[in-house]
């Protein structure tokens, strides 16, 4: 059978439709304001019409994959990435998160909750930034809001019940997509932390969803599919080609590749 087509685009406060000369063709969709000012009404019912609104538009323009929202915290108001997320409170950014992320699931919207975890830095995020914190730290500080976007975002989701054409609903989790931070956590590349996407993404939070890398995450796609991610971004020739010796001398199974691979080429 045809395999079914995604397109997933990024957009903060506006979704990035395709177009135009530079790329994007931004009238195509709202600008709405920049997450810290949204986050400062403390508003849940907003922030669930503001995802239901990103949710709206993606269909209208084709596109059904939204790389937000992005829920680290303000460690520093000169983070290169502050405009994004919503706040220094992880409750407050957790409950935002979470009525946006149902909001745009009610329209059939797949989020990518991002980036974890303990991304509070833009500069060298890939080659030299190490975030180093303490269990509990991380636990209730850094990656509480993942937490509650992960447990508590929900949609309502309708499907045909019988031969007949029957439509019936289903209400289920709705951050049913993640994508993992590019910086080191501790010794080991979030893209690569086994015990980030597995022992506490998918074992005790219940995270029955998809895990993407950021773009150009290419720093070693072989441990990223053994830590946990399905997608590989932008799935290049030479991630590619490792992985298939990777399988050719046995360091990575099939079951593995299996059970998570799809590379985005």
């Amino acid at each position: 059978g045809d395999v079914y087509k995604r397109q997933q685009e990024d957009g903060a406060n506006g979704l990035k439709v395709q177009g135009s000369d530079n790329g994007y063709d931004m009238s195509k969709s709202s600008s709405f304001p920049f997450a810290p000012v949204i986050a400062a009404t403390w508003n849940v019912d907003l922030l669930y019409n503001v995802g239901a609104a990103f949710g709206q538009e993606s269909l209208q323009n084709g596109v059904n994959g939204w790389y937000c929202p992005a829920i680290n915290l303000h460690r520093s108001p000169f983070s290169g990435r502050v405009f994004e997320y919503y706040s220094e409170d992880p409750i407050l950014s957790g409950k935002l998160a979470a009525a946006c992320i149902s909001g745009a699931g009610d329209q059939g919207m797949v989020c990518y909750l991002k980036h974890f975890a303990l991304n509070d830095t833009e500069t060298n995020r890939s080659q030299l930034c190490t975030t180093w914190a303490t269990e509990q730290t991380m636990r209730d500080i850094y990656m509480k809001a993942f937490e509650i976007a992960v447990e508590e975002a929900r949609m309502t989701v309708k499907y045909t019940a019988d031969e007949n054409g029957t439509t019936a609903t289903r209400v289920m989790r709705a951050t049913t997509g993640i994508m993992p931070a590019q910086n080191s956590v501790g010794d080991c590349l979030g893209t690569c932390n086994y015990n980030l996407l597995n022992n506490v993404l998918r074992k005790e939070w219940g995270f029955d969803g998809f895990v993407m890398t950021d773009w150009w995450a290419e720093e070693d796609p072989v441990k990223q599919m053994i830590a946990g991610n399905n997608l590989l971004m932008p799935g290049t020739p030479r991630q590619i080609e490792e992985l298939r010796v990777a399988v050719q001398s046995g360091r990575l199974s099939m079951q593995i590749i299996d059970r998570l691979s799809l590379i985005h080429i």
